[in-house]
């Protein structure tokens, strides 16, 4: 009965406090769990415009604190959830150029962002290649009502349906991609959603190279913004890549830390996004 009670209030801290899940094409063990607070600082003075030209603009900082969590329900359904409990968006003040006059004050704003939860299914596996499906489902409980549009979420209900791949190859290799069709609401375009990843590892470190990218479908309201610096802008699309070093002080607890920047892109800032963690394995 105690091994059952532990499942159920894992299962539901992770659908009640878990955008964007990426774990791989594999699925946990029944009964083992990875479960992770990482925290992401972006700060960017450019922005790339529709249609991929920079500009600049007011610096725009975001600072988020996530949770997030894997664990077995079965050795093939992985039930994953992700939620950003804290985030700060911020906006800096600005002054006329001469006059040293204040033209904007500032503004800040703090607050939870949207989450998501999701289920993730083996449906083969051939030697050391595992295929894997995904499903999704984005809770709008951030904030979008901000002045000025220092939004922490955006406000529909997104479902996601992705399908993956990953192979662990004769050594310290691996590989892992996926590729999904993101269904938005409230008119959100709807887009195609993609990760690959690279894998080295050695002794007590895993030495990674992530690549994500969004591509919209253009099929929804131009009058839907999202805010401003494009932090839930609609009409997104991105290639977004970069390095991430794992520590593993032992077999259940770890840190990690990695940077990312965009390329490729449209209605997104410009910026280096550094991201910092420390995870727990459940085994």
């Amino acid at each position: 009965m105690k091994k059952y009670l532990v499942m159920l209030f894992s299962i539901i801290f992770i659908f009640l406090f878990s955008k964007s899940l990426t774990a791989g094409a594999w699925t946990q063990q029944k009964g083992k769990g990875y479960f992770q607070i990482g925290s992401q600082i972006l700060r960017a003075n450019q922005f790339y415009e529709p249609g991929g030209n920079k500009i600049d603009i007011t610096t725009l900082g975001d600072y988020t604190v996530t949770f997030y969590g894997e664990y077995g329900i079965t050795n093939d359904l992985t039930v994953i959830g992700s939620i950003p409990f804290f985030r700060r968006i911020t906006l800096n003040r600005v002054e006329g150029i001469n006059s040293g006059t204040e033209l904007f004050g500032g503004d800040s704003k703090n607050g939870i962002s949207d989450f998501d939860i999701g289920l993730k299914y083996g449906i083969a596996k051939f030697g050391s290649t595992v295929l894997s499906v995904s499903l999704s489902f984005g809770i709008p409980v951030g904030d979008t009502e901000q002045k000025n549009g220092l939004y922490t979420g955006d406000g529909e209900w997104n479902q996601q349906l992705a399908v993956g791949i990953g192979h662990s190859f004769s050594g310290p290799f691996y590989f892992s991609a996926d590729v999904g069709f993101n269904n938005r609401v409230e008119g959100y375009s709807d887009e195609v959603r993609y990760n690959v990843e690279f894998g080295y590892s050695f002794q007590k470190f895993i030495f990674i190279m992530k690549a994500n990218g969004v591509e919209t479908l253009r099929n929804g309201v131009d009058a839907v913004l999202g805010g401003a610096g494009g932090l839930f802008a609609n009409n997104q699309q991105y290639l977004v890549f970069g390095p991430e070093i794992v520590y593993s002080f032992n077999e259940s607890l770890g840190v990690n830390a990695g940077a990312v920047t965009a390329t490729r892109a449209e209605n997104v800032v410009s910026g280096i996004a550094y991201r910092f963690g420390v995870f727990f394995k459940l085994l």
